[in-house]
């Protein structure tokens, strides 16, 4: 390759472009902006590493209220099973009826005193609603706490 000269193609002489005018420049400040930047920084918290919000940041909840007693609502009534080593709780309140499961002595029970009859408790036994047994026991061998 050969050695080029380069100086012939050097700038030719253009006229002097001019510059582009500065936009105007406001001297209040939009009141939209300030409350748009409030708003964020209002609805922004702190997040940790592992993505949990900073302890400054949390918000605390109100602790809910016990549930209101209303006049007339009978509170739960506790039987202990006594007088006996095992305890039926049957389907029916009757002597013949279907055993549902036997309980031990000192096993607790709730008793429904609206569906009870002379002779038989109405029961509910279990830890929830879920697994419970409902049924009928009899009032001899269950004391009421």
């Amino acid at each position: 390759m050969g050695n080029r000269n380069y100086t012939n193609y050097s700038k030719q002489n253009k006229p002097a472009e001019k510059a582009p005018e500065a936009p105007e420049v406001l001297d209040t400040v939009s009141t939209e902006t300030d409350e748009n930047v409030q708003n964020i920084s209002e609805n922004t918290e702190t997040i940790d590493t592992a993505g949990n919000a900073a302890p400054e940041a949390q918000t605390t909840q109100p602790e809910p209220e016990p549930p209101e007693v209303l006049p007339g609502t009978p509170e739960a009534v506790i039987g202990v099973v006594v007088n006996c080593e095992k305890l039926n709780i049957r389907e029916d309140a009757n002597k013949s009826a279907e055993v549902l499961c036997v309980i031990n002595k000192g096993e607790e029970v709730e008793i429904d005193e609206e569906d009870s009859t002379d002779d038989f408790y109405s029961v509910i036994y279990g830890k929830t609603k879920e697994v419970s047994v409902y049924g009928y026991c009899m009032k001899q061998y269950i004391k009421i706490n």
